[in-house]
């Protein structure tokens, strides 16, 4: 029996998905198997969405690929639609984990402050993926830029001359952006909570 003929087989049987892991994306929320690209990009909504729950771990784990496509071909039959496909099947199995560094999300209480003037920001957009390399697997590293609108609030005056004379302009402090990884950023927060981030960071 081929691994295709396995998942056909066990999708006929519904699965009872009120016991499945906090961790895994919501099941039966989508029928399509996307990229790896699509398939983190899930896990972000879902973890905004508070759908996923990383308090106390911030390691998204690969969903059981045996489990995913057997739920994904229930949905399907129940929809009228083909079985998934042997390369659908082979993506499922390459899903990684993903490490999220969202502060807020993982530890309870804790707010993202202003590196500069130290202003809590309420909240952050999601920056580009990077590659987490273990000694013995790779992961998805993602984490969040914010912005400081504090600091863009604060003007600094300025003196310059004009035509018509001597003229004190008002110039705003650029926006504060940072990112939840950066070192300046990790210094403001709790002990407890950057001593946890112990990455180097190649880039």
């Amino acid at each position: 029996m081929s691994i295709e003929q396995f998942f056909k087989k066990i999708s006929a049987q519904r699965l009872d998905n009120s016991g499945a892991p906090s961790m895994c994306p919501p099941a039966g929320s989508s029928a399509t198997v996307g990229s790896t690209i699509a398939y983190t990009e899930s896990i972000k909504k879902s973890i905004d969405a508070n759908q996923i729950n990383i308090v106390g771990n911030p390691i998204v784990k690969q969903t059981c690929p045996f489990v995913a496509a057997a739920r994904l071909n229930d949905v399907r039959q129940r929809g009228g639609e083909s079985l998934l496909t042997e390369q659908e099947v082979a993506a499922l199995t390459l899903r990684p984990e993903v490490f999220a560094w969202v502060p807020e999300n993982i530890f309870p209480g804790v707010r993202m402050k202003c590196p500069a003037c130290e202003s809590i920001v309420s909240s952050g957009r999601w920056s580009r993926n990077r590659t987490l390399h273990g000694l013995a697997k790779q992961a998805v590293y993602i984490t969040k830029e914010y912005i400081c609108y504090k600091c863009a609030a604060v003007p600094t005056s300025k003196r310059s001359a004009t035509t018509s004379g001597d003229s004190c302009k008002q110039k705003p402090r650029k926006q504060k952006q940072f990112q939840a990884d950066a070192p300046e950023a990790l210094a403001v927060l709790p002990a407890h909570v950057s001593s946890m981030w112990h990455f180097a960071n190649s880039g």
